[in-house]
């Protein structure tokens, strides 16, 4: 008779099949679509950029630390919004502003 695995504790995936069976790529794919419309929708691409770099942070800690063989598609991905978020460098200058502009004084 074979004994089964216990359940794993933990709430992170240690396994492709655990991978599917928690749902996480869905959630993933939903993820990534959302960023690609907010993409294509102009209005949206500074806040799209700013989930993709969410995104590339998290696959380059994965495949550093995981899968190394996976390593290229973060690369490319960071040098394509790095690309892409040459024209909208004065969107996000407000975000590194030392000045506190849009704070309240006293």
């Amino acid at each position: 008779m074979r004994r089964r695995a216990p359940a794993s504790s933990s709430s992170f995936p240690h396994s492709r099949e655990e991978f599917y069976a928690l749902h996480w790529s869905i959630f993933l794919g939903v993820a990534q679509l959302a960023i690609g419309l907010l993409l294509l929708v102009i209005r949206y691409v500074p806040v799209a950029l700013i989930m993709l770099a969410v995104f590339a942070y998290n696959s380059f800690a994965f495949h550093i630390t995981m899968m190394p063989a996976g390593l290229p598609a973060p690369i490319v991905v960071s040098i394509l919004g790095y690309v892409v978020a040459l024209p909208y460098r004065a969107s996000f200058m407000r975000l590194f502003n030392d000045r506190g502009e849009g704070a309240d004084k006293s």
